[in-house]
């Protein structure tokens, strides 16, 4: 006869816990699929780029193509930006930080190697951009300009003022959570590092040294603010939180089974 097994909450649980513990470390494979992708590529001289089909690798210096967009905690003038808002939460097991609003903010720019510049459109990118500014504003207290800006005007209804407070006894009590305020930044004549899609084009050279070609999405798109060394590194370091996750939860799911079984 087959062997059947009791289902019971912990075996459910049990197969809950060791699916979880999989797709996290199913993630963190990719990433370093991805790391390997990178580490093994070469890149290609910015005149050549045209020359070439498929993916390349191109890396330089970010130049402005014909704007750039305004950061919304520092007002830098940026290429691109990646912004998070966090709050600090408490709870029975202490505090924690929690994500509460995020967005992008991206304009065509150019990279330029010294042997000519190429166009990038980024869209659809995956940017790994150091970060930039890390602003923190207590509960109670007046953020600076640019963010009580950014929470009257351009946040609307996802971040709400924490500026507040209650009078007792002459005593003024901040009620307002904890705030952190990000910005991760490729900025105007910083390293510049780019993956992706190249497309032959003569409507995008109109000066001097911009070749004919445009780089795009593909089946990859990376930028980053850096080389192609350190790119490789941030992806390296992002892969291996998830899969120390993904393996507790793997062994905590062996554990629970096996406690489940006996």
């Amino acid at each position: 006869m087959p062997l059947q097994l009791p289902f019971t909450p912990m075996l459910l649980f049990v197969a809950l816990f060791a699916l979880a513990g999989l797709a996290i470390v199913a993630f963190s494979f990719r990433e370093f699929w991805l790391a390997l992708r990178l580490h093994r590529t070469d890149p290609t001289p910015v005149a050549d780029v045209p020359n070439r089909s498929g993916m390349v690798e191109v890396q330089g210096v970010a130049r402005v193509a014909d704007e750039t967009v305004t950061t919304p905690f520092t007002g830098t003038a940026s290429l691109a930006c990646e912004w998070t808002v966090e709050e600090e939460h408490h709870d029975d097991d202490g505090s924690h930080w929690e994500e509460i609003a995020s967005g992008v903010q991206k304009v065509p720019f150019r990279v330029d190697d010294g042997t000519g510049s190429v166009l990038v459109y980024p869209a659809g990118v995956d940017f790994r951009l150091g970060e930039a500014a890390d602003i923190r504003v207590d509960g109670g207290d007046a953020p600076p300009e640019r963010i009580q800006q950014f929470i009257d005007v351009d946040a609307h209804d996802r971040v709400d003022d924490e500026n507040t407070a209650f009078e007792l006894g002459g005593l003024r009590i901040a009620t307002g959570s904890d705030r952190r305020y990000r910005e991760r930044r490729l900025d105007p004549d910083e390293q510049v590092y780019v993956y992706g899609q190249v497309r032959y084009d003569t409507s995008v050279s109109e000066r001097a040294g911009e070749v004919n070609a445009v780089i795009e999405p593909g089946k990859l798109f990376v930028v980053a603010d850096t080389d192609d060394r350190g790119v490789t590194r941030r992806v390296l370091c992002d892969a291996l939180v998830p899969l120390f996750v993904g393996l507790v939860f793997l062994v905590g799911a062996a554990l629970f089974g096996f406690v489940a079984l006996t």
